[in-house]
Parts: C-alpha cells; sequence; structure tokens
C-alpha cells in the first residue's frame, strides 16, 4: 500500500484511466482491462478487500477516511489524498464520518503520484510515541475536522490560548504549519495527536517546547476532546511525552502551566509527578480578565526515581 496525493479539483476526464491526473502532472498508466467505480462511504462504513488480479488506485474526492494494508498498517487519508495497491494486495477502506472516492481497476498499473512525505532535507523526521492504550503521533491533514470540533468546544478553549469557535480553515492551517517543525527546536511548539492505539480515533493533543534560553528545559501543555476527559487519556499522554523528553532528549527539567481555576489539568500534573513550584496571582490578561496561574515542574532525576 502506497499512501499519495492528487488534486481533486483539477481532476481531468477518465479516458482509459491514463487521463487522471492533477494539473499536468499525471497520477497513474498503465494497460488492460480497466473499471472505473464512484463510491459513497456514510459513517462507519467499510468495504474489505480480497486479492484480486487487479491493481487497484484508490481516490478521495471529497471527506475523509483510511485504507488499511494486508500487514494491517492503517492510514488516514482525505480529499486529494489517495491509496496505490498493487496486484492482489490485499486491503480494506473505510470512513468514520463520510467520504466519495474514485476507485480505478486496471489489469497493470504504475502509479506516479507524489506520496504523502518530503524527503528527509524538507520535511522533520516524524515522532510517534505509543503508550498502553495510546498512540503520540504527528498530525495528519485529515485530523482537521476532529481538531476543529473539540477546539471549537467552549469548555475546552475556556483555559486554552484559543478561541471558540474554531474553523477547519485554522486547523488545516495549523496542521500545515507543524509539519515544517522540528521536534526540540529551542523556542519551538511541536503538536501532537493523541489517538487510541485500537481504534485510531484523535482524543486530542499534546505539546511541548524546549525554553529558547535554556535547552536543558521544556514547556508541555495538553488537551483532550471533552467526551473522553475523564479516562485517564491526558495522564497517560503525559507520562508517554515524559519518557520521550526524560529519556530521550535527555533533559533536566519540564514545567507547565495551569490556571488556578481549571483543577483537572492541575490534578493530571500532580498524578504524573509535578510538584506546584509557585503561583502568579492576576499576573496575566486573558479572556477578558486578570487570570491567576499554577507553575508546576518535574526534574529528570525525581520522573526516573518514580518511573522505575
Amino acid at each position: 500500500m502506497r499512501i499519495i496525493e492528487f488534486s481533486p479539483q483539477k481532476m481531468e476526464p477518465i479516458t482509459r484511466f491514463q487521463s487522471t491526473g492533477a494539473a499536468s502532472t499525471m497520477v497513474a498508466v498503465g494497460k488492460g482491462d480497466t473499471r472505473v467505480h464512484c463510491l459513497r462511504f456514510e459513517p462507519a462504513g467499510q468495504i474489505g478487500e480480497h486479492p484480486t488480479g487487479s491493481a487497484q488506485l484508490f481516490l478521495v474526492v471529497q471527506g475523509e477516511g483510511w485504507v488499511m494494508g494486508g500487514d494491517g498498517r492503517k492510514a488516514d487519508i482525505a480529499a486529494g489524498q489517495g491509496a496505490f495497491f498493487e496486484q492482489g494486495e490485499r486491503h480494506a477502506k473505510g470512513s468514520d464520518t463520510s467520504m466519495t472516492a474514485l476507485m480505478v481497476q486496471v489489469d497493470t498499473l504504475d502509479c506516479l503520484g507524489p506520496e504523502v512525505q518530503s524527503s528527509p532535507e524538507n520535511r522533520p523526521a516524524a515522532l510517534n510515541l505509543q503508550t498502553t492504550r495510546l498512540l503520540l503521533r504527528p498530525f495528519l491533514p485529515s485530523d482537521a475536522a476532529t481538531f476543529a470540533g473539540y477546539r471549537s468546544d467552549p469548555d475546552v478553549a475556556r483555559y486554552q490560548g484559543w478561541e471558540a469557535p474554531f474553523s477547519l480553515p485554522q486547523a488545516r492551517a495549523f496542521i500545515a504549519s507543524m509539519e515544517q517543525v522540528v521536534p526540540g527546536t529551542p523556542g519551538a511548539w511541536y503538536q501532537l495527536a493523541i489517538c487510541l492505539r485500537v481504534t485510531g480515533e484523535q482524543v486530542g493533543d499534546c505539546a511541548f517546547r524546549v525554553l529558547p534560553d535554556e535547552p536543558k528545559q521544556a514547556e508541555i501543555g495538553f488537551t483532550l476532546a471533552r467526551p473522553h476527559q475523564g479516562h485517564g487519556y491526558a495522564t497517560e499522554a503525559v507520562g508517554g511525552l515524559l519518557v520521550h523528553l526524560f529519556g530521550t532528549l535527555q533533559l533536566h527539567r519540564v514545567r507547565a502551566i495551569c490556571d488556578v481555576e481549571n483543577p483537572a489539568s492541575a490534578r493530571v500534573l500532580e498524578r504524573v509527578g509535578f510538584r506546584r513550584e509557585g503561583q502568579f496571582i492576576e499576573n496575566a490578561w486573558f479572556k477578558g480578565r486578570w487570570s491567576s496561574e499554577f507553575l508546576f515542574a518535574i526534574l529528570g532525576r525525581e520522573w526516573g526515581a518514580k518511573a522505575g
């Protein structure tokens, strides 16, 4: 299975499949018997495929969904993305929302579409972290709707730095900006999607930045969608993030700041071993009021003692 990109706004009429293209860039060429299908996936719709004698090009022209290869590798895809399956490759497709896709089957097919990954010199290496129940991974374009959805919840946004509602274009721009951030760059926040390992569903996000003037220290933040709060996911995600910060990056100290009126976040930090080092009294003008904040921190050796 190979994930590719194309331009759904510039699709040419399909004539013997080889004219399928984005602007002047051809997506695929081939020969033999050709079958073209337009598929509409409703929420929770899924198609399982057994190996066939045809190669297959699957192009999402509207909505978003997922594809899964025979090796169990699952990838989220949205409009402008697709998947190429080799002849006889077992796979499945589906959508948790809705998706319209074009499926081209042909005897022999060579996929020319650009893969959804840049060369190493143009895109930072992906950071993927796993815990017992969660996968912390880079954001994907297909995350935009979910991301915008929970950021638009006033209860979720109340103590965060954005305003609700948070639009879909804002979400897409934010995700695009993350693609160029090198994790661990001093001063640069790096955001990771928090997903359930069993289903792949995104339930929130977490972030960290190495301090610009103290490269052995970092600050973290986290957000959980309201339906997924109260299940320990935030605590587990922060713990997984600390494993990376103290174990891989070998940092000395990690801090977090939360509003004094946000006890749920304070409890998460305390559960993973942060101590409250201070309280700032009405130190920030925030969303129309003077807010007070708690400062939490933990040292690498303290984390090591707790984890060990």
